[in-house]
């Protein structure tokens, strides 16, 4: 283990997958350092669902479409996602039910071709916290390698 004398101070590192979390797990185990010192955490991101029309064929035909909403009073925004850009959102909801809701309202309001859509799916990814440990220890966890999975601790907030 590390030397565990010194000023302590808090360290992170975010964005893992459960399997690098798992490795991250095990490595730290190894390195025996006290269960006290660290944690990971699980971070779940709700999906993201829109109301949704696309994907067009060219720029042209993108813009008659923003055009023809501006007319009927409809706001919206550019979709750039993967799969459905070139594309626009009509509204942006945390699931899949207030989604059809909204597409049902902008359908009375006179827009036929929208649709719900999944923007982001959910996801879950691993925050390492280490609350505090000293410049010893974060130079061993630095020096981890792939159980870090390319990422940098950072000063707690």
């Amino acid at each position: 283990m590390p030397d565990a004398s010194g000023p302590r101070t808090c360290w992170q590192a975010n964005g893992f997958t459960e399997a690098q979390a798992e490795l991250l797990r095990a490595e730290l185990a190894l390195l025996g350092l006290p269960a006290s010192r660290w944690q990971l955490n699980e971070v779940r991101s709700a999906g993201r669902w829109i109301v949704y029309m696309g994907r067009y064929d060219n720029e042209a035909q993108l813009e008659r479409k923003k055009v023809e909403l501006r007319e009927i009073g409809v706001s919206f925004r550019d979709v750039s996602s993967n799969g459905l850009a070139p594309g626009l959102a009509l509204g942006t909801y945390s699931n899949e039910a207030a989604a059809q809701q909204a597409r049902e309202e902008v359908e009375r309001r006179g827009v036929r071709t929208a649709k719900v859509a999944q923007e982001r799916a959910e996801s879950v990814s691993f925050t390492l916290r280490l609350p505090g440990i000293t410049s010893a220890q974060r130079a061993a966890i630095d020096n981890l390698g792939d159980a870090m999975a390319g990422k940098s601790l950072r000063a707690c907030n």
